[in-house]
């Protein structure tokens, strides 16, 4: 597991959304409603596993496969075999669920490498069980909500802390102007409800541990549900 604590979410990081916010907007007297969500690290899990078929031609290769990345199996195939990318077909099929998992290339890798070694046609397919322990994870962040409540329960002040891995960061496609990946954050940057203060959604701090990881579902998922308890932990106040 990253060692990924709690100080994380005291250092400085850039915002990824501002608005007017009131001084001590969640300070004492207010009423604070807090609540943590430390990292998980899970797999994707796709309905159906990992799959890929390639085949060595004379000129070039074919693939069939279930992948969100037709150009990357393109240019893959073409370097691992030594051809030029228009020398490779690639048939994409039904994907069987992908969530970002197919957008990565490790088992086009496998199904072509191992053509060209044996010299046949090559039906790739992992095993559940080397899905889960080999593949790519979601995302794993660390995240600290803290809501002020007036008088009636509702919140009036809102903020979001973040600490993980970027995800577009990874894959060299991060905005040229901020360090905060907006793949990471659009859950607790496009929050859907009227608040007047909000003050620090999802400021972002690098961790220390790059781990293998899918680029989606990014952590949109993650902090929209942290946003979702915070609705939770604040509806019992309410009058």
């Amino acid at each position: 597991m990253p060692n990924w604590s709690s100080d994380n979410t005291k250092k400085p990081a850039m915002m990824s959304r501002m608005s007017v916010c009131a001084p001590n907007a969640i300070a004492p007297p207010t009423t604070v409603a807090v609540a943590t969500k430390p990292p998980m690290l899970t797999p994707t899990s796709l309905m159906i596993v990992i799959t890929a078929t390639a085949q060595i031609t004379p000129d070039g290769c074919v693939v069939w496969a279930p992948t969100q990345n037709p150009g990357g199996t393109q240019a893959t195939a073409a370097r691992i075999v030594g051809v030029p990318p228009d020398k490779v077909t690639v048939n994409t099929t039904l994907l069987g669920g992908g969530f970002g998992r197919r957008g990565e290339i490790d088992f086009i890798v496998d199904a072509v490498e191992t053509a060209k070694a044996v010299g046949a046609p090559v039906k790739l397919m992992w095993t559940r069980e080397d899905d889960i322990q080999h593949g790519f994870y979601r995302p794993a962040t660390y995240n600290v909500f803290r809501a002020a409540l007036d008088g009636g329960g509702m919140p009036v002040a809102w903020s979001h802390r973040i600490v993980g891995p970027g995800i577009l960061a990874q894959k060299g496609r991060m905005p040229g102007n901020t360090t905060v990946d907006p793949a990471a954050v659009s859950g607790a940057r496009d929050l859907p409800y009227d608040i007047p203060n909000l003050p620090s959604i999802a400021g972002i701090a690098r961790a220390r541990h790059q781990l293998r990881r899918s680029p989606r579902p990014p952590s949109a998922p993650i902090s929209r549900e942290m946003s979702q308890i915070g609705t939770t932990i604040t509806a019992p106040t309410r009058k």
